[in-house]
């Protein structure tokens, strides 16, 4: 494999994992520069800029609300 064939596969990588990231709301960017970021926001459910923290419980999903 040529060092090219290996930029490229790892620049797809990158962007697959950016629209991966991006299908689940978060703002990703267009770069590796941006995956910790988009990384970080995804990890932590910063969707759109929001926050959250509360977790459901089994009562509220058997039957319950949120």
């Amino acid at each position: 494999m040529s060092i090219q064939s290996q930029i490229n596969r790892i620049k797809g990588n990158v962007q697959q994992t950016l629209q991966i990231i991006k299908a689940e709301g978060v703002e990703a960017g267009t770069t590796s520069d941006d995956l910790p970021a988009a990384v970080t926001a995804l990890s932590s459910m910063d969707i759109d800029g929001g926050n959250f923290t509360d977790t459901a419980t089994a009562s509220d999903i058997d039957g319950g609300t949120f």
